[in-house]
C-alpha cells in the first residue's frame, strides 16, 4: 500500500481504474473475455493487468515513467559516433550498410541492435559539409561551401556557366529590383 500512496494523483487513479475493470473477474469470476468485450479493451491487455495485478499488487497497475524519455531509446552515444564515422567513410557506405555494421558492433558490445530509422536519422545528421569533404575532396568543399570567394568574377566558371551581359540582362528581367527606401 506504501508503493500506491508514493504514486502521483494520476498515476493512483489510472491504478484504481483498471483494479475495477478487472475487479469483477477477482471477485465474482466473470469470464475475462467477456468484461474485455463489454470494455472494448483488448483481452491481451486485461490479461497483463491481471497478472501484473497477481505478482506485485495494485501499484503494478499504473503506468510507469520511461526513463529515458526524451533521450534516443535504443542507441548509446560511442554508436552514435560510429554510425557519424561510418558515414563519413570512402567510398560512401549505404546506410543499409552502415546499419548492419552498427547492429553487430552492437551485439558484440551487449547492446541493444537499434532500428533502422534512427541510424537513418544520425547519418542525416551529419554536416553535409563534412559529407563533402570526406567524399569528395578539399576541392570540392572549397567549391561548395566557401564564401570567400562566391560571386568574384574572377571565376565566371564557378557555376558551370559563363557569366555574360546577356545573361545579367536575362536574370535582371527575371527578378524585379525594388529600390531600398529606408527600413519599414
Amino acid at each position: 500500500m506504501d508503493e500506491l500512496a508514493s504514486l502521483q494523483e494520476s498515476a493512483r487513479k489510472m491504478a484504481l481504474e483498471r483494479f475495477r475493470i478487472i475487479q469483477p473477474h477477482l471477485e465474482q469470476d466473470r469470464s475475462l473475455s467477456l468484461i474485455a468485450r463489454t470494455t472494448n479493451i483488448p483481452y491481451r491487455t486485461m490479461h497483463r493487468w491481471l497478472t501484473r495485478y497477481r505478482r506485485f499488487g495494485l501499484a503494478a497497475l499504473a503506468r510507469k515513467a520511461r526513463e529515458d524519455r526524451g533521450k534516443r531509446r535504443t542507441l548509446s552515444p560511442r554508436l552514435s559516433e560510429v554510425a557519424e564515422a561510418l558515414a563519413l567513410e570512402v567510398p560512401p557506405l549505404p546506410i543499409a550498410a552502415i546499419y548492419r555494421r552498427i547492429c553487430q558492433i552492437a551485439k558484440d558490445t551487449g547492446n541493444s541492435a537499434p532500428s533502422y530509422d534512427v541510424i537513418y536519422e544520425v547519418v542525416r545528421q551529419v554536416p553535409a559539409g563534412l559529407l563533402t569533404l570526406a567524399h569528395e575532396g578539399k576541392k570540392a568543399y572549397s567549391a561548395a561551401f566557401d564564401l570567400g570567394t562566391a560571386g568574384r568574377q574572377s571565376d565566371p566558371m564557378r557555376f558551370g556557366k559563363r557569366i555574360t551581359p546577356s545573361l545579367i540582362s536575362w536574370c535582371s528581367g527575371m527578378v524585379k529590383i525594388r529600390p531600398n527606401h529606408g527600413s519599414r
